[in-house]
C-alpha cells in the first residue's frame, strides 16, 4: 500500500497518459530548432538583413540584373567574407532583401561545412543526394521565417558549393 501511495503522490508531477501508454517507450517530442541567422555583417557599413531594405546598395552593390546585386567593396573589389568567392543579394518586388547567395571557394568541403553549420543550427531538417549526370548534395535548415540551404554540385564544370539564405514566403504554412 505504501508503494501505491508514493505513486499517487508523484502522479500530479508528470503529464497524464493513458494506461495503455504508461509503459510504452514513446519518443520524446523534438526540441525546437534554433532560429536561423538572418543577416550578414558588412562592417563598417552595418548589416544586410533579410526582409529589410538593402541600404548599402549604392556603396556595396554592383547590379547584376533586375533586383540582383553582387557585393563589392567601395574600392571596387569583390566582397568576400570568410571563405566565399562571391555574395549576391536578391531583392523582392518591394525592394527588400529576399535572399543572399554565397559561392564558396573550391577548397570548402560539403561535409565539413554541414558539420560547421550544424553546431549552431542543429542537424539539417532535410538532406538529399541526387546523381543524374550531375552529382548533387543538399542540406536544408528551416525555421518559421527563414530557409538556409547548402548545395554541392559536381559536373562537367567541376565542383561548386553554394548556400542560399532566403526569406520564407509570408503567409505560407511551414
Amino acid at each position: 500500500m505504501r508503494g501505491v501511495l508514493f505513486l499517487l503522490v508523484l502522479l500530479p508531477l508528470r503529464p497524464l497518459r493513458l494506461a495503455a501508454q504508461a509503459d510504452s517507450t514513446a519518443p520524446a517530442a523534438p526540441a525546437a530548432a534554433p532560429a536561423i541567422f538572418r543577416y550578414i555583417s558588412v562592417a563598417p557599413y552595418g548589416v544586410i538583413r533579410l526582409g529589410e531594405p538593402f541600404n548599402q546598395a549604392s556603396i556595396l552593390g554592383e547590379e547584376m540584373g533586375p533586383r540582383l546585386f553582387r557585393l563589392r567593396t567601395p574600392h571596387g573589389r569583390q566582397f568576400r567574407p570568410g571563405d566565399t568567392e562571391a555574395v549576391l543579394i536578391e531583392l523582392d518586388q518591394g525592394e527588400l532583401v529576399q535572399a543572399m547567395y554565397f559561392a564558396y571557394v573550391p577548397a570548402k568541403g560539403f561535409e565539413a561545412t554541414v558539420k560547421s553549420y550544424a553546431t549552431s543550427l542543429g542537424p539539417p531538417a532535410r538532406a538529399e543526394q541526387d546523381s543524374a549526370g550531375l552529382h548533387l548534395r543538399r542540406a536544408t535548415w528551416a525555421d518559421r521565417v527563414t530557409l538556409f540551404e547548402l548545395t554541392e554540385s559536381v559536373g562537367g564544370e567541376g565542383r561548386r558549393l553554394v548556400a542560399v539564405l532566403r526569406e520564407r514566403a509570408r503567409g505560407r504554412p511551414t
